[in-house]
């Protein structure tokens, strides 16, 4: 991952995720250095399917690491195929035992709330 992606990222997790409280749950790990940011370049949905199986592996195996944010960096830019994509990964979450444990927090730039 590049420097410059990582620190966009980072900035987004504090000043948009953390500071407008889009995601209760970010303040403390955040404070606690607990959340792993993962870039993901490809928009092939098996790469991320395949990214998406590591850092739950990595979650399982390190309990230093509370959250992963799973960046990725290019495609889905069109709604309703992140929308769909965020579906293929909750479905993979089910069919592998980890509804319950992990859940999917997603957020895209299309994403408007009341």
């Amino acid at each position: 991952m590049s420097q410059q992606t990582l620190d966009l990222v980072q900035r987004w997790l504090d000043e948009i995720v953390i500071d407008l409280n889009l995601c209760p749950f970010a303040a403390r790990p955040r404070r606690q250095d607990k959340i792993r940011i993962a870039l993901c370049p490809s928009d092939d949905t098996e790469a991320i399917m395949s990214v998406l199986a590591s850092e739950i592996g990595h979650l399982n195996t390190n309990i230093a690491t509370e959250t992963t944010l799973l960046v990725l960096e290019n495609g889905f830019d069109d709604f309703i195929d992140y929308l769909d994509l965020v579906a293929e990964c909750e479905d993979w979450l089910a069919d592998k035992g980890y509804e319950g444990i992990y859940q999917i927090a997603s957020f895209h730039p299309a994403y408007q709330f009341a």
